[in-house]
């Protein structure tokens, strides 16, 4: 009888335990199908088509637009196919990577007692996990982990996620050549859409030689920070590639839109304050500091993929915007009317308990060198700014996005910067 007691008591656990594992997942809705998708697409390559017929834009123009728009396609039907995170590997490792403005200081000066505190110490990976550094040092782990991706690639080649894996623990040991392979194996396979994994790759390339970023690995520093402008590594890396490129000022740029996000009275923001005094600033740069209001009717009923853009174009001549702020709506965090912004990327103070719901929320951001699409296009001039919130995450706007008057300026002579403030308060109507 006790037995018989035990063994129903074993059954019900086991029931318990394999029971979740066994259950079919509800289906996830995936946003729009591939017929909407492509229906936009049509649209905004007719509203092209319009812009070119009525002289708005040259013909060189609607061209790359056109092009722009069908990568976009392309971008955005793989998207709707995947239904689980694609880089959990990668974002459990580098979310806790070794801090970048330490990484910047170091890349720039060449000096390891530059770098900041808490630079050398491990990263820690998910629980029941070893750090990459961990398995790194200890040859016996690093081999057995490395030959188990391998297997584990040989089953499945087209695992972005593998790939990553591997070349960030074969770069944290210092195989650069391998890590270089592997890196190459994955943004074959989609991960050069990722600004992060970008800038990781050209890193690679430049500790393979000497921590030198000319050529190729700061083009694709380039094409990174076009992908992702206010990632921390990113922008660090980009300026320690401008800095050995000659061009300071630009890197001090970069710098000071690091020192923004950190806290003011920090060790951390005290030695980077000190690195960017000790580089020229640009004669010819000049800012653009918008302040942003968005009412509580827009903020409503949100896609979940819904992207902040604010941007500034010539007040004539190509539609073509000069330069480009963008955020995810769920990332952005808003501040008080009188909190203080800057360095291209949003930051906020606190808000407290606001009573008032109605209350319309604020952000501020730079538009500067930084976030330029084209060197060759000095944010100068008589300019117009604009602003609108994509509920497709698409740049173009489409009917019944958020969006803001535009607002004309003029950006000239020995002006450093000038203030625009924008109110996102309607909804787009081609």
């Amino acid at each position: 009888m006790f037995l018989l007691i035990g063994l129903t008591l074993v059954l019900c656990t086991a029931l318990v335990l394999i029971w979740p594992l066994l259950r079919k997942k509800p289906p996830v809705d995936q946003g729009p199908g591939d017929e909407a998708i492509a229906a936009v697409f049509k649209e905004r390559r007719r509203q092209i088509q319009r812009d070119l017929q009525a002289g708005l834009i040259q013909a060189n123009e609607a061209h790359s637009a056109e092009e722009a728009l069908t990568q976009e396609l392309a971008d955005r039907l793989e998207s709707s196919t995947i239904q689980t995170p694609r880089r959990p590997w990668l974002a459990a490792f580098l979310a806790l990577s070794l801090p970048v403005t330490g990484l910047s200081i170091y890349l720039i000066k060449g000096s390891p007692e530059l770098a900041l505190p808490g630079a050398g110490s491990a990263v820690q990976s998910p629980a029941g996990m070893r750090s990459l550094e961990e398995l790194a040092k200890d040859e016996s782990a690093y081999r057995a982990q490395v030959a188990q991706w391998q297997r584990d690639l040989h089953a499945k080649p087209d695992d972005i996620n593998t790939w990553l894996s591997l070349a960030l623990l074969q770069k944290a040991a210092g195989n650069y050549s391998e890590s270089t392979q592997s890196f190459t194996e994955a943004l074959k396979r989609g991960a050069d859409q990722d600004g992060r994994s970008l800038a990781e790759f050209a890193e690679t390339i430049a500790l393979g030689r000497g921590k030198r970023f000319e050529g190729e690995p700061y083009d694709i520093l380039k094409r990174a920070i076009g992908l992702e402008p206010n990632d921390a590594k990113v922008v660090s890396l980009m300026a320690a590639a401008h800095f050995q490129a000659g061009e300071k000022a630009q890197a001090r740029g970069l710098l000071e839109q690091l020192l923004a996000a950190l806290p003011k009275e920090s060790a951390q923001a005290e030695q980077l304050r000190g690195l960017i005094e000790s580089l020229p600033r640009d004669s010819e740069a000049a800012s653009i500091r918008v302040t942003l209001s968005i009412t509580p009717a827009m903020l409503k009923d949100l896609s979940p993929i819904a992207v902040l853009y604010v941007s500034a174009r010539a007040a004539q001549g190509p539609r073509m915007p000069i330069a480009v702020w963008r955020a995810n709506m769920a990332d952005i965090r808003f501040i008080e009317q009188d909190g203080a912004i800057g360095g291209g990327g949003a930051t906020a103070k606190p808000e407290g308990k606001v009573e008032d719901a109605e209350r319309s929320k604020t952000i501020a951001i730079t538009l500067s060198k930084a976030q330029q699409l084209d060197a060759s296009r000095p944010l100068r001039g008589e300019l117009l700014v604009e602003a609108h919130i994509s509920q497709s995450g698409l740049a173009g706007r489409q009917a019944g996005d958020p969006i803001a008057q535009a607002k004309s300026l003029t950006l000239e002579g020995k002006q450093d910067e000038v203030a625009v403030h924008l109110d996102i308060s309607e909804r787009y109507k081609p």
